[in-house]
């Protein structure tokens, strides 16, 4: 969009087209699947079942945390994770 802008204001007889691709082909990111979850909306046609799962115990309060038991010890593959949530 800000390219098209743009080329307009070089040139404000020049016009863009664009096309929208389907949405099985389309990038769609989480913060919007986010957004349309917590309005209750049915999710499942853009993420995994676990996902939706997940979403659903999240909204509901019942979120899964994270494993406490990883800290740091000098290996890099081992990191304190705190108390995080999913999601």
């Amino acid at each position: 969009m800000q390219i098209a802008q743009t080329n307009h204001s070089i040139d404000p007889e020049l016009d863009t087209m664009f096309f929208t691709t389907s949405l099985q082909y389309a990038f769609l990111s989480s913060t919007i699947v986010k957004e349309v979850a917590s309005y209750g909306t049915d999710i499942s046609k853009y993420v995994p079942p676990v996902v939706v799962e997940a979403f659903k115990q999240k909204l509901e309060g019942k979120t899964r945390p994270f494993r406490q038991d990883k800290i740091c010890d000098g290996d890099s593959s081992s990191i304190y994770t705190g108390s995080s949530t999913i999601l």
